[in-house]
C-alpha cells in the first residue's frame, strides 16, 4: 500500500518539486533585478560609506528582517494558528518579495494561498497581514514621535504633544479587539464576511514587542551608516532608530509606493540631514535602501533552496 500511494502522489509530487525551483528562478530573477537597478545608487553608497560599515550594516539588517518573521508568527498565534517555524520562514520570506510591488496585498495573496495547508482561513490569513501591518506602522509612529522631536526638532512639534500622540497609539494598539475590530470594517467595506477574529491585549504586546525589537535593529543598522559619515553622539543613534522607524510606517502607510520607496527615504534623509548634512544623509538613505533590498533577497532565496531540499527530501519513501 505504501508503495502503491507512493506512485499515486508522485506526479503531484513533480509538480511541486517543479514549482519550487520555478520559484528559486524567480527569486534569483528578482535579486539580480534589483542589483542592476540600484547599482549606481549602491556604488555611491559605497564610496561614501565604505566596505566595512556596510557590512556591519547588513548583519544588523538580517537581524531585524528576521525578527519580522517572529512578529508574523506571534500575530498568528494570537489569532490560533500555529505555524512551524521551517514552514513559516519559507512562505513569510519568500512572500516578501511580494511588496516590491505597488500596493500591500502583494505578500498577503501568497500568505493567504498557504495558509491552507495550516488549516487556516484565507480570511485570517489577510487578517494576520493586515495586523501586523498596523502593529508595524503603529510602533513606528511611537517610537518616531517619542524620539525625534528632542534629538532633531522634527517639523517643531513639541515633546508633551509627541508623548500624547504617542501614548494614545500605544492605547489603540493594546486595546482589546480594536485593531480585529478595524479589520472586520475593512472586510464589511468591501462586502466580504468579516472574521470576526479577537486577539486578547497579551498577544497584542507581544507582537508589539516584535515590532519594537526589530526597529531597535534596524536603528542600529542605520545607526552603523550613520557613523561612517561622521554621525557621533546620542543623537546619531536617536535619529538612525527613530528615523528609520518613522519612514517605514509612514512607508507602510503609502500603499501605492513599492516597499515605501522614496517615502521612507525622503523621512530619513529629513530627519539626518541635520545630523550629518544633506549630503551625507543622502548616501545613508541609499545604503539602507539597497542593503534592506538585498536581505529580503538572501532570505528569500534561502528560503527557496529550503523548498526545493523539502521537496527533493519528501519523495522518499518507507516500505
Amino acid at each position: 500500500m505504501a508503495q502503491g500511494s507512493a506512485v499515486l502522489t508522485e506526479p503531484r509530487r513533480t509538480r511541486r518539486g517543479l514549482w519550487s525551483w520555478v520559484l528559486l528562478a524567480v527569486v534569483a530573477g528578482v535579486g539580480a533585478y534589483l542589483v542592476v537597478r540600484d547599482r549606481h545608487n549602491l556604488a555611491i553608497a559605497f564610496s561614501e560609506i565604505g566596505w566595512g560599515a556596510m557590512a556591519l550594516s547588513a548583519m544588523f539588517a538580517v537581524l531585524g528582517t528576521v525578527l519580522l518573521l517572529g512578529l508574523w508568527m506571534s500575530v498568528l498565534r494570537g489569532l490560533a494558528v500555529v505555524v512551524p517555524l521551517g514552514s513559516g520562514w519559507r512562505v513569510f520570506f519568500i512572500s516578501q518579495l511580494g511588496k516590491y510591488l505597488p500596493g500591500l496585498l502583494w505578500p498577503a495573496l501568497a500568505q493567504m494561498e498557504a495558509g491552507r495547508r495550516w488549516g487556516a482561513r484565507r480570511s485570517v490569513m489577510l487578517a494576520a497581514n493586515l495586523l501586523m501591518v498596523g502593529v508595524l506602522t503603529g510602533t513606528g509612529l511611537v517610537l518616531g514621535l517619542v524620539m525625534l522631536p528632542g534629538s532633531v526638532g522634527l517639523a517643531g512639534i513639541p515633546s508633551w504633544t509627541a508623548w500624547m500622540l504617542a501614548g494614545l497609539l500605544v492605547v489603540i494598539c493594546l486595546w482589546p479587539h480594536l485593531l480585529t475590530r478595524v479589520v472586520d470594517r475593512v472586510y464589511s467595506l468591501f462586502h466580504r464576511e468579516p472574521p470576526n477574529l479577537s486577539a486578547s491585549p497579551r498577544d497584542m504586546a507581544i507582537s508589539f514587542a516584535w515590532a519594537t525589537a526589530t526597529w531597535l535593529l534596524y536603528g542600529m543598522h542605520v545607526w552603523v551608516l550613520v557613523r561612517s559619515v561622521g554621525g557621533t553622539g546620542a543623537d546619531a543613534w536617536v535619529a538612525a532608530t527613530g528615523g528609520i522607524a518613522l519612514g517605514w510606517a509612514l512607508g507602510l502607510l503609502a500603499v501605492f509606493a513599492p516597499a515605501g520607496v522614496g517615502v521612507r527615504d525622503a523621512a530619513l534623509i529629513a530627519v539626518l540631514s541635520p545630523i550629518v548634512g544633506g549630503t551625507a544623509a543622502f548616501a545613508v538613505a541609499l545604503a539602507s535602501r539597497g542593503l534592506l533590498a538585498l536581505t529580503d533577497v538572501a532570505l528569500a532565496a534561502v528560503a527557496a533552496i529550503q523548498s526545493t531540499r523539502g521537496e527533493a527530501t519528501s519523495g522518499v519513501t518507507q516500505e
